[in-house]
């Protein structure tokens, strides 16, 4: 059982997950993990407290961190995630989203909107991030993979100065 197994701490990272998060925050990007980890009854602090330890452990940056079921209650403007149920649902309000790969996936239609591994979606945000109206001070992304790196998880990335980015991004040629 969660509670016996410390599950929570026990997780391993995506190759390239932290590095490619840091990046991103490195560039003006503000991280929101967004997780449904409070299913168990009377273990709410320990998931709380066993989810920051991991991200800690594993230098993953972050803003603000979010335990909720309904992702697009976020408001991001770029959703990663590999759940199937999450990806159908924010699709249903037109969010942008990302589908992480995993093996849950596979047959979930993405077009254009894959990612198979971490620089990918690093890449693809980037991209995303970078034609998004300058008017904004908080264009939201959010990161998904919830087995990728952080079982049942979604991080939702806030651009903390668009200019920035867009700069950056202009240079990289995305």
């Amino acid at each position: 059982m969660v509670t016996q197994k410390r599950l929570f701490n026990s997780l391993g990272v995506v190759r390239g997950a932290a590095a490619a998060l840091r990046r991103l925050c490195d560039d003006e990007v503000g991280i929101r993990i967004i997780t449904h980890r409070l299913f168990v009854p009377h273990f709410h602090a320990q998931a709380v407290t066993q989810t920051i330890d991991w991200l800690d452990q594993h230098g993953i940056p972050y803003w603000d961190l979010c335990f909720m079921t309904d992702k697009s209650q976020v408001g991001a403007d770029v959703y990663v995630e590999d759940t199937p149920k999450n990806i159908q649902l924010l699709k249903e309000p037109d969010c942008d989203v990302i589908v992480f790969t995993n093996s849950t996936n596979r047959d979930v239609d993405a077009g254009d909107n894959r990612a198979n591994d971490w620089d990918e979606a690093e890449r693809k945000t980037r991209q995303r991030l970078s034609r998004r109206p300058m008017a904004s001070s908080a264009n939201t992304f959010s990161v998904g993979p919830s087995r990728a790196s952080f079982a049942k998880t979604s991080i939702a990335l806030m651009m903390r100065r668009p200019s920035r980015l867009s700069a950056i991004s202009r240079r990289s040629g995305a």
